[in-house]
């Protein structure tokens, strides 16, 4: 009598553990903001297929984002209030489940903002307007052609 043997391999998959958010200020603009993170350190035993971001402000989801590229690892928001607390959300996929989300609070900024308009009157000095930032570049207009002054 011919005896058939089997061998069976099992792989148990689990929840993925949570993306790590590396969001700078300098990511945070005065009405945008770009999330941007890291893959988890646990797959869960299955490669990460996918993300999903979601944007708070205060208990309303503004945005809900699917990345199903798993090497994309940054996403761009704008038409955000300035001076507002977003709560940022962002969950890894494995080909089973979602993880659990890390969740960071980023509130856009106005400092150092340039799009916003100033009034110069008091800054005003013999034909002289004194603006003040953290960072700049300087540039000046000669017929057509804009030349860099430098930047700090």
């Amino acid at each position: 009598m011919k005896r058939n043997s089997f061998v069976y391999f099992f792989s148990f998959i689990e929840q993925p553990g949570s993306p790590v958010i590396i969001s700078s200020v300098a990511d945070v603009q005065a009405t945008s903001l770009t999330v941007k993170w890291t893959a988890p350190t646990d797959d869960g035993g299955s490669s990460i297929t996918a993300y999903r971001v979601v944007i708070l402000k205060g208990s309303t989801e503004i945005k809900n984002a699917n990345i199903t590229d798993p090497g994309t690892t940054s996403l761009t928001v704008g038409d955000l209030e300035r001076d507002t607390e977003y709560k940022v959300k962002v969950f890894a996929r494995n080909v089973v489940f979602e993880g659990a989300a890390v969740q960071k609070a980023i509130t856009p900024k106005t400092k150092g903002d340039m799009s916003r308009s100033y009034q110069a009157k008091d800054n005003l000095i013999q034909c002289h307007v004194i603006l003040c930032w953290d960072y700049y570049i300087a540039e000046n207009r000669h017929k057509n052609s804009w030349n860099s002054l430098g930047n700090r």
